[in-house]
């Protein structure tokens, strides 16, 4: 199958086994041959097999647009200027990697231009192929074009666009490597360039599965694989795997358990479970190992004193990169300790996604019908639990907190100081305190737009620099499920809302999905170090979307509605052996599966999932 899987070639198509095609574009002396981030005007609809996918790129000061999809074993493609006033422009239609010439261009010269009032299709075929009409190979483009818009994840009113965005980030960071699984979703295809063709991140690539897995589940599948396939001789997932080497000093946050526990619930394939499940073992034992300096039973990030990588390894830098919160405030003031290879600080945030990661191996070993494993981890989840209760909820101020090794409690609170929510550690009277004092107060982090890296009565705030101040999509997310778990319907619906607002006015501005977002104005491409396309900025979409549908992994039911009484839809979302198409307003909620109504409610309900 033909598919934008080059990370170098936005302007072009190739297949797995070898052949590609890419676009080059002349005027006079200017050319240009690989179309990167900085050519993109905007990203369109692209089916992640590779059926149909639309692109239009800035090239030599005209908006081209180009449109592909398979046919058998070719590609027809179909490119046009998007503006009447636009001059012509010189396309040359390059062919590599093509052993033996198997492949043929038809119904064009391999050298044309492309003019402001006509449209150019054409294939690249095999030599046997027979040719068809200019007419027909249109009439195939958008048939398949037509077919796959019908059946994509969408969604509609409140959601109109954001769904479909969170896909075509995906899609069009998904790229083709050349070691198993080959098929994967980097954070961003310009950032594998510089690392040999391909780099995927820990805990990035787990939230792409999530995402993906609303409408692909093999692409979601691929995604787990992936990551998981980097693991390192000593068991634990690495910051980063890439062509030219993998983080062997550090790992990164371990959400990898809940998101695969999160996928198998919505998908029901036991298979998953079966091939990560030894993998998600190693790793999550790995951090008793190596990451409780002080023997507290409590957790540091860290970095060990290995390393060939191209940043830093065994100093306080590299273990703010395992964190993933690269220059937090929370670790300016903290030491790192070389003989224990870890920061001298117990964090919240690590301790409470180890007790989720505890919590979700249980509900995983029970699936697979491992007792023991569910007891142990069990007992494991319950005796952390009762350690961050002693030892980083402060009753003084209402929130928990990391905690220096002489402990002293860190003042600096960011919604890491929230993840004990998302596993079940506070009591609810607790829980009440951390939203009335904290999440909802205006001076630390509620607002117009939520929620900031780090609390806005936080000195280094204004710093607006990557973690220091901006919105990141991940911290929404984690925040958002701590919400849901604990029944604060009407907070993580408000928080869903600025999420998706938050989203989607820099989408229909700009057409990004940004890594970071500025958390006063709301602007994503206001610093030059947030992506425009980063995969899991389509996180602040997802979270809108579990309004309308989410399985809850600590009920085991699925939830239907809403967004406040806001209208609504959801239309092809995968789960469950099925198409959901879902439609919320202020007079209720409908559920369609696979084409029939099964839920009509005056609001949002609650169904077990064995009952469907």
């Amino acid at each position: 199958m033909w598919n934008t899987y080059n990370c170098r070639y936005l302007n072009g198509f190739s297949r797995p086994d070898g052949p590609e095609i890419i676009f080059v574009f002349e005027d006079g002396m200017d050319r240009v041959e690989e179309c990167r981030w900085k050519n993109l005007y905007r990203i369109g609809p692209h089916a992640l097999d590779g059926n149909y996918s639309q692109i239009t790129l800035n090239v030599l000061g005209r908006k081209v647009q180009i449109e592909g999809s398979n046919y058998n074993d070719a590609l027809i493609c179909r490119l046009k200027l998007c503006e009447k006033e636009s001059r012509a422009i010189k396309v040359i239609v390059r062919k590599l990697n093509d052993p033996g010439e198997k492949f043929q261009i038809r119904g064009i010269s391999s050298t044309f231009k492309l003019e402001p009032t006509c449209k150019v299709t054409f294939a690249c075929a095999p030599r046997q192929w027979p040719s068809y009409s200019p007419t027909a190979l249109e009439e195939i483009i958008e048939k398949k074009k037509n077919l796959y818009l019908k059946n994509r994840l969408s969604g509609d009113e409140f959601l109109s666009g954001c769904v479909e965005a969170m896909i075509e980030a995906i899609a069009w960071n998904t790229i083709y490597k050349s070691n198993w699984p080959h098929i994967c979703s980097p954070v961003s295809r310009e950032w594998c360039i510089s690392w040999g063709g391909y780099v995927l991140f820990d805990w990035d690539t787990f939230f792409t599965a999530l995402m993906v897995a609303a409408e692909d589940k093999e692409l979601a599948y691929s995604n787990i694989r992936a990551i998981l396939s980097e693991v390192t001789e000593r068991g634990f997932v690495p910051n980063f795997g890439s062509a030219l080497a993998k983080s062997e000093d550090r790992s990164q946050p371990p959400v990898g358990s809940y998101c695969v526990l999160k996928i198998y619930l919505q998908h029901r394939d036991i298979g998953l479970l079966e091939e990560s499940y030894p993998v998600l073992k190693r790793w999550h034992e790995w951090w008793f190992k190596c990451r409780d300096g002080n023997q507290n039973g409590l957790l540091e990030w860290g970095s060990d004193a290995k390393g060939v990588e191209r940043w830093q390894y065994h100093n306080l830098q590299a273990a703010k990169f395992e964190s993933g919160l690269d220059n937090s405030p929370m670790y300016d003031n903290v030491s790192f300790n070389e003989r224990t290879n870890t920061m001298e600080l117990d964090d919240v945030g690590l301790n409470s996604l180890y007790a989720l990661d505890a919590w979700a191996l249980s509900k995983i070993a029970a699936e697979l019908g491992q007792y023991g494993d569910e007891l142990k981890y069990l007992n494991e989840y319950f005796d952390m639990k009762r350690r961050i209760n002693e030892l980083l909820w402060n009753e003084k101020t209402g929130i928990y907190q990391n905690r220096f090794w002489d402990g002293r409690f860190s003042e600096r609170l960011s919604p890491t100081c929230f993840y004990p929510l998302i596993a079940g550690i506070p009591s609810i009277g607790m829980a009440r305190r951390m939203l009335n004092e904290h999440l909802l107060n205006e001076s630390e982090f509620w607002g117009k737009f939520v929620i900031p890296s780090i609390s806005k009565k936080d000195p280094a705030f204004a710093d607006n620099n990557y973690w220091r101040g901006r919105i990141w999509a991940p911290m929404n997310f984690l925040v958002y499920e701590g919400l849901k778990r604990y029944g604060f319907e009407s907070v993580a619906q408000e928080f869903a809302i600025k999420s998706v607002e938050l989203f989607g006015r820099e989408w229909e501005e700009e057409g990004h999905v940004h890594e970071n977002y500025n958390a006063i104005t709301g602007e994503g491409d206001d610093v030059r170090n947030s992506d425009p396309l980063y995969t899991w900025g389509g996180l602040l979409s997802y979270i809108g979307m579990q309004e309308l549908v989410m399985i809850e992994p600590w009920s085991g039911c699925i939830r239907f509605g809403s967004l406040c009484n806001r209208r609504a839809s959801l239309r092809n979302y995968r789960a469950l052996g099925a198409k959901w198409d879902i439609e919320s307003s202020d007079k209720g909620t409908i559920v369609i599966k696979d084409g029939v109504e099964i839920v009509r409610s005056t609001g949002a309900v609650t169904v077990n999932v064995e009952a469907l």
